[in-house]
């Protein structure tokens, strides 16, 4: 399941398995405490609760030969407002950005690259 965000997106108190893109012209609107399984893109996300980028696994379907696997992903668009980050599963997923959010930030599992390639 993907969605891109063409236009504004705001995801409220729930869970999902989406697989969130959020386009540079464009907000990700974190209203309620939230669970994903990717985020990324160039748009800018706003926390007004706690997200959490789930396990970074594409599912391949119940009816697939090929399991799901952990993949790496890249955020390049900035987190701000009051709320948190947390980081679960077994993926690796490389922040881009600079980040104001005043939350704080999880790793629950997995690995959390900050910068470049990691090197910032």
């Amino acid at each position: 399941l993907g969605t891109t965000a063409h236009a504004d997106y705001v995801s409220d108190v729930g869970t999902t398995r989406a697989n969130i893109s959020v386009s540079a012209e464009n907000t990700y609107a974190v209203t309620g405490d939230t669970w994903i399984s990717t985020l990324t893109g160039s748009g800018n996300t706003t926390l007004g609760a706690t997200l959490t980028v789930g396990s970074g696994v594409i599912s391949r379907g119940p009816l697939s030969p090929t399991p799901a696997t952990p993949e790496a992903f890249t955020y390049e668009g900035a987190f701000s407002g009051g709320g948190s980050l947390v980081k679960s599963g077994p993926s690796n997923w490389t922040l881009t950005a600079d980040h104001t959010h005043a939350g704080f930030t999880r790793i629950d599992h997995g690995q959390l690259i900050l910068g470049n390639g990691g090197t910032t």
